[in-house]
């Protein structure tokens, strides 16, 4: 079971400081992807793939914390980036900054540091 950690990875451009436009191109929702109850205390579930896959054992796609559009382009300059080390917790409920939730919708969020932390420590791994 593939679990849905989207993880924040660096890069970002200089003009890529504020939200992507709404007309950007989303990433859509594969008919095959579902919400996992894991049995946490908080009774969060997580979706059985990563963001961009098609199925579970996919990588999917690369997200800088705070910006919603594939980060593919790995050359540019993080200092340059309003997220720049900000922390996980530091952007949540801010749904414009939220790649799940702005590429799949409103029942889908990016996972805070809180949210990994209780998966850490209540899975047997």
């Amino acid at each position: 079971l593939s679990l849905a950690v989207l993880l924040a990875v660096s890069a970002c451009k200089k003009d890529d400081k504020d939200a992507p436009s709404p007309d950007a191109a989303k990433i859509e929702a594969p008919a095959n992807l579902q919400a996992v109850d894991l049995g946490l205390p908080s009774g969060t579930k997580w979706s059985n793939m990563n963001l961009g896959a098609t199925k579970p054992e996919d990588e999917g796609c690369h997200f800088m914390w705070g910006y919603t559009q594939n980060c593919s382009n790995f050359d540019c300059i993080s200092q340059n980036c309003n997220t720049y080390l900000k922390k996980i917790d530091d952007w949540s409920g801010d749904v414009s900054r939220d790649a799940a939730t702005a590429n799949w919708g409103g029942g889908w969020k990016t996972p805070t540091s809180t949210k990994l932390e209780e998966l850490k420590n209540s899975c047997d791994w």
